[in-house]
């Protein structure tokens, strides 16, 4: 799940009461929840709906994007989707599953979800529309351990205009002993936060 106080800043900063909130990434449902308490209307799904919430569609974005009955007044896409190879096999065996493609599958799936959403609120001509996107880098499972920037990849391959960049810190040590006496031996840092990027879309 994204931490919950993240994604309530998001609503307050690039939404107002009775926008709608596209989450085609649910996991839990914090979106949901944050958005009936801040009056925003929701289009929240996922590939596969924990059983516990109903109000979360099933929906796998290998079908496309899942659109609401209108874009009119959709004014934010949120974007929090399986960790490349950091969720792998956590979810799924599918080799069609975000966590378990090769990372230039990974960067054409995500790049073109982004895309696909951007056209289609242009299409519908919202004004002042965003898409949020929030991954953690990628390096104790990269192989060799390479730093694998994800937010720098989707930065050069989808040309939006960027809103605003964010370092979303984790609440907790992220980080086992094994890898921080990798990190000592190896004199590399070690990844500690996610990384949000919001692009403007109109």
């Amino acid at each position: 799940n994204s931490e919950i106080s993240f994604v309530d800043n998001l609503l307050y900063l690039y939404t107002k009461p009775f926008d709608v909130v596209v989450d085609p990434f649910g996991g839990g449902g914090s979106t949901i929840d944050l958005c009936k308490t801040r009056l925003r209307r929701y289009l929240v799904s996922d590939r596969k709906p924990i059983e516990i919430r109903s109000d979360i569609r099933q929906h796998d974005i290998k079908d496309g994007v899942l659109s609401p009955p209108t874009w009119k007044d959709v004014k934010l896409v949120y974007l929090d989707p399986p960790y490349w190879l950091q969720a792998q096999g956590q979810y799924s065996q599918d080799a069609d599953d975000l966590a378990n493609m090769e990372l230039d599958a990974f960067n054409e799936k995500l790049s073109c979800l982004v895309k696909t959403y951007a056209e289609k609120l242009k299409r519908a001509r919202v004004e002042n529309a965003y898409i949020a996107l929030i991954i953690q880098p990628t390096q104790w499972k990269a192989p060799e351990r390479q730093f694998v920037d994800h937010i720098g990849d989707m930065l050069r391959i989808v040309k939006l205009p960027v809103d605003m960049r964010f370092s979303v810190p984790y609440e907790s040590q992220q980080c086992n002993a094994q890898m921080v006496e990798w990190a000592k031996a190896n004199r590399k840092c070690l990844v500690l936060t996610r990384e949000m990027v919001v692009w403007r879309v109109a």
